[in-house]
């Protein structure tokens, strides 16, 4: 009766704030036993009947005894997880029935609790904590399940709200009312009303992809993304009296990038004015405890898009303390081989292929516990769906134009949250060096975002796109008229030297390269025009204009740009005394990089 007084009360509303309109919405109670599934089942049919069809649904039945867990009585017990979980389970999947029958999409809000992520304390309701994770869980595990039938499931998880049976416990507890207004940034608790944007915009259109979205505290949205960027922009405008930070970047073992920074007394004009440094190389995996001190010799300097102003990020050869390169530095034998063949005019642009995660390791916008649409949809896609935190790669892309990074284009990759980028032309070592610059950019601004940045060939198995770092070279003979020859005379020198290349070209690269995903087989050197499944492609117009450049498709994304440059200008040009590309490699041993297990397959 209740319930049917205030749907009459809502029509009542409607009309006096739309007067004169010419319908008014059909507002009806029904009653449930939400624990019974023929009670559920004939609560839905009722409406139904009344109605014509179903489009959304919001379930938010529920209770909450405070009982320490040893006394709580197992009936009572079996009531509440009958409400609170049974009772949103069949009203869902009853909902959800009517909608696949239908073939129409819908939305599924559960309402659920912070209880279900968190202990409350001092009250001990350890079954409704329970229950009230059932129903977060519930919704994710369903958002998954019905995906594929347009069926969006989101819990909304509040925090202390003001209800009837809240008021109740308050009443009979009112020591509880300033312990829990105290935990509560907003200093209030909640009120149902307050859940009525949320749950309006999930279940309208605008909410496109939007699943499994939780709010908990007072209501707020909680956001585990959340960067202090815009609390530190006070202190980025601070003067800093004619000195200058200088962020000094380097390569570590692992084929990550590290840095550390110093304060400058005047602005350097080149990297002549900036002195060397030093780290602990035992921390970075560069050199024993008994001999750490590993150097930092500066080799180029962009600005810095972080800190502005005069402030220089560094980029830096590693150099142990009797004066030879580090085991990981291969930098310095790809340069000595660009110096020495510089009058062939070497020519560089590399793709940068990556993925993007969330803090959880998993694809960035994929479902949680399972697989999105399958590819065709993303690649140089746009819209909600399609292309995941474009604003980081935007972010990206303009902090490397005012670091004067060569970075020539961006696009989505066939993965969905893969992303590729392009830099070069370059000439020379300083292709490297700004590929690394790059890179170190580009995880740096995934801080800002919550997003972690992962370079590994193959982050998910199965029928998904690895990544790669597509090496595009050229030389003035290449170039100039006629250069076809000069290209078919690298193929020929590159197809001698295929496994030295591809013990360089990146660890876990075989689990791409399988002759599948636009790849070439990983033990078979091929090169063709056009042809993408080769291991080299020659570009079409170039095969048509009779010169141009080559595209190297062998390398994995998590390459080094100065070991496949230097390997390419070794194989092309010949060897130098007291370096060898492939030689520093096997001293330095394998790089190890992060790979993403997935939970189930696609």
């Amino acid at each position: 009766e209740e319930a049917q007084r205030q749907a009459e009360e809502l029509m009542r509303h409607f009309r006096d704030e739309n007067p004169g309109g010419d319908k008014c919405p059909l507002v009806t109670a029904h009653y449930a036993d939400v624990s019974k599934p023929d009670s559920v089942n004939a609560a839905l049919a009722e409406i139904i009947e009344q109605h014509g069809k179903i489009d959304n649904l919001v379930t938010s039945a529920g209770f909450c005894e405070n009982f320490d867990a040893i006394s709580y009585p197992h009936d009572r017990m079996q009531k509440l997880w009958g409400v609170n979980v049974d009772g949103t389970y069949l009203f869902a999947i009853g909902v959800a029935k009517h909608l696949m029958e239908r073939k129409a999409p819908g939305s599924i809000v559960m309402i659920g609790s912070m209880s279900g992520s968190i202990v409350n304390v001092p009250q001990p309701q350890a079954p409704y904590n329970a229950s009230k994770a059932a129903v977060r869980h519930l919704a994710s595990s369903l958002a998954v399940e019905w995906a594929h039938a347009g069926i969006r499931v989101n819990c909304i998880s509040p925090g202390y709200m003001l209800t009837a049976l809240t008021k109740k416990i308050l009443d009979e507890n009112p020591e509880l009312a300033q312990k829990w207004t105290s935990l509560i940034p907003q200093g209030k608790m909640g009120r149902p009303e307050d859940l009525m944007g949320a749950v309006t915009f999930l279940l309208s259109d605008a909410a496109g992809i939007a699943e499994d979205l939780v709010t908990d505290g007072d209501g707020q949205a909680e956001n585990p993304y959340l960067s202090n960027t815009a609390n530190l922009q006070k202190y980025l405008q601070l003067p800093q009296k004619g000195q200058v930070i200088a962020e000094y970047v380097w390569i570590d073992a692992n084929g990550g990038t590290r840095s550390k920074c110093k304060t400058l007394k005047k602005v350097p004009q080149s990297v002549k004015d900036l002195s060397e440094w030093n780290f602990d190389g035992s921390s970075t995996g560069q050199a024993p405890g008994d001999n750490s001190d590993v150097y930092l010799r500066p080799v180029a300097m962009y600005p810095d898009p972080f800190r502005l102003g005069d402030n220089i990020l560094v980029m830096c050869e590693t150099w142990m303390s009797d004066g030879k390169p580090n085991a990981y530095n291969y930098r310095h034998d790809a340069a000595s081989l660009m110096d020495k063949y510089a009058k062939h005019e070497f020519w560089f642009g590399l793709e940068q292929e990556y993925t993007l995660l969330d803090t959880q390791g998993w694809p960035y916008g994929w479902p949680k516990n399972g697989f999105p649409a399958p590819q065709g949809p993303y690649y140089c896609g746009n819209g909600t769906g399609k292309v995941f935190c474009r604003d980081l790669v935007e972010a990206h892309y303009k902090a490397c134009l005012y670091a004067g990074i060569e970075i020539s284009g961006t696009n989505a990759e066939v993965m969905p949250a893969q992303w590729e980028y392009q830099v070069g032309p370059c000439t020379g070592i300083d292709l490297g060096d700004q590929l690394w610059m790059s890179r170190f950019l580009l995880h740096r601004i995934g801080e800002e975002f919550g997003v972690k940045v992962t370079f590994h060939p193959k982050p998910i198995p199965g029928d998904w796109n690895g990544a790669g770092l597509h090496s595009n070279v050229s030389t003035a003979a290449m170039r100039a008229d006629g250069g076809m020859k000069a290209i078919e005379e690298a193929m020929e020198s590159l197809s001698k030297r295929h496994k030295e290349h591809m013990k360089v070209y990146g660890e876990g690269n075989e689990a791409r390269m399988t002759g599948a995903h636009e790849t070439a087989s990983f033990d078979k050197f091929t090169w063709g025009i056009a042809n993408r499944g080769a291991s080299v492609r020659v570009n079409a117009q170039c095969a048509e204009e009779g010169k141009g450049y080559f595209e190297d498709r062998r390398p994995a994304s998590n390459a080094d740009p100065y070991q496949i440059t230097g390997m390419i200008v070794e194989t092309l040009c010949g060897k130098i005394d007291g370096h060898d590309m492939f030689a520093k490699t096997q001293e330095a041993g394998a790089v190890e990089d992060h790979m993403v297990v997935p939970v189930a397959k696609p």
